[in-house]
C-alpha cells in the first residue's frame, strides 16, 4: 500500500496524527491528480454532517487559512473568494481532520515548492539538527521532527515533535517571529528561548531552562506561562497536568551522552531505557518496580547499561530472545 493510500485510510477513521496531516498535504501537492479532486469532494461534504468546533477554533483555523492566502498575489483570488463566501458555513461546520485537510489542502497550493523535512533517530541515536532561521534542535534516540524546508522573514516559525529534543531557539527581535513546537498535546510558543520537550508515553513534558514560553493545551480554553525551572507534563488523552521544579544542574544530561537518574523508581528507570534503546523488560517480582535507584546510564550503549543497571540495583539481569528478565 503506498504511503498516500495509507494516510487517506487513517484520515477517514479520524487516526492521522498532525505531522501525517501534513505529510499527506504534500503527496497531494506533488501529486494532484491522483486523488486529489476526489477527496477534496469528499471531504467537504462530511464537513456538512460534523459537528461544530468550539468557534475559537474554527476562527483560528479559517484566520490562519486567510492569512497564507495574503502571503501569496499568484492565482489566489478565485480560491480566497470562494472561502470567504462560505465563510458562515466553514465557522458553523469546520471539525475533525477532514475540515483541516480541506482548507490545508487550499492553503498547500499557494505555497512554494517547499518540501517537508522529515528528521528522524534510531534507537541509541542523537543528531544535532540547524532550522531554516539558525535555531538548533537536538534530537534525542527514537524520535522524530518535521518542518517546511524554507522560512519566510517575517512568518512566524512551526516544528513538529514527536518524541524528545532540546530546543535553543533564535531570537528574532527586528521581527518578533514567534517559534512554535507542536505535538499531538499542546502547542509550545516562545520567541527565543532554552527548553526541552519530551513526547513520550500518551503525554508531553516540557522542561523550560531559559527564556519564557507560553503552552497552548489542546482543547484547553488557558494557556499556561513557564519560568525557567518549571517542569509542566500535560496529556490531552487524560486532560492531566502537573508542574514541578528542577535543579538546574542536572534535568537535561541526556545531551552529554548520558541520562541521570536521581532517586528514581526502577519502573520508571526501566521506562527510560525502554525509551532510548527500545528494549523490554520483565520483572519477576512486582516489589522490586517501586524501589528506587540513583543511576546515570549513557545513551548509545546498552551493554554498559545493562552492566550499570545491575550494580546499581544488585539485581540479576538476563537477555532471553528479545526481552532482558530482570530478577
Amino acid at each position: 500500500m503506498d504511503t498516500q493510500k495509507r494516510l487517506l485510510e487513517k484520515l477517514f477513521r479520524s487516526e492521522c496524527t498532525e505531522t501525517e496531516l501534513i505529510i499527506l498535504l504534500n503527496l497531494f501537492k506533488d501529486e494532484k491528480g491522483k486523488h486529489y479532486d476526489d477527496v477534496m469532494q469528499r471531504l467537504w461534504e462530511e464537513i456538512q454532517q460534523c459537528p461544530s468546533l468550539q468557534s475559537k477554533h474554527s476562527e483560528l483555523i479559517y484566520d490562519k487559512t486567510i492569512s497564507k492566502i495574503r502571503q501569496n498575489s499568484t492565482n489566489v483570488k478565485t480560491i480566497k473568494t470562494a472561502i470567504i463566501s462560505r465563510r458562515g458555513k466553514f465557522l458553523k461546520r469546520l471539525s475533525a481532520a477532514a475540515a483541516i485537510l480541506i482548507i490545508g489542502g487550499y492553503a498547500w497550493n499557494w505555497q512554494s515548492e517547499d518540501q517537508l523535512v522529515l528528521i528522524s533517530t534510531a534507537y541509541a541515536e542523537t543528531k544535532t539538527v540547524q532550522l531554516p532561521d539558525g535555531s538548533t534542535v537536538e534530537l534525542n534516540a527514537g524520535s522524530e521532527l518535521s518542518y517546511q524546508e524554507s522560512w519566510c522573514n517575517t512568518c512566524d516559525r512551526q516544528v513538529y515533535l514527536k518524541g524528545e529534543a532540546f530546543f535553543e531557539v533564535e531570537k528574532k527581535q527586528t521581527t518578533g517571529q514567534k517559534f512554535q513546537v507542536v505535538t499531538s498535546d499542546l502547542a509550545v510558543e516562545v520567541l527565543g528561548t532554552s527548553f526541552n520537550v519530551n513526547t513520550l508515553h500518551d503525554q508531553t513534558q516540557v522542561i523550560l531552562e531559559e527564556g519564557k514560553v507560553k503552552l497552548d493545551l489542546k482543547e484547553e480554553k488557558e494557556t499556561l506561562l513557564m519560568e525557567p525551572g518549571d517542569i509542566v507534563t500535560y496529556s490531552f488523552q487524560t486532560k492531566k497536568r502537573e508542574k514541578q521544579y528542577f535543579k538546574k544542574d542536572g534535568s537535561i544530561v541526556w545531551r552529554d551522552g548520558f541520562t541521570s537518574m536521581q532517586n528514581i523508581s526502577l519502573i520508571h528507570i526501566l521506562q527510560k531505557v525502554e525509551d532510548i534503546y527500545g528494549q523490554k523488560f520483565d520483572v519477576v517480582n512486582d516489589d522490586n518496580l517501586s524501589r528506587k535507584f540513583t543511576v546515570g546510564i549513557p545513551v548509545d550503549n546498552i551493554e554498559t547499561t545493562i552492566a550499570v543497571l545491575k550494580e546499581v540495583t544488585k539485581l540479576e539481569i538476563t537477555k532471553h530472545e528479545n526481552i532482558y528478565r530482570v530478577e
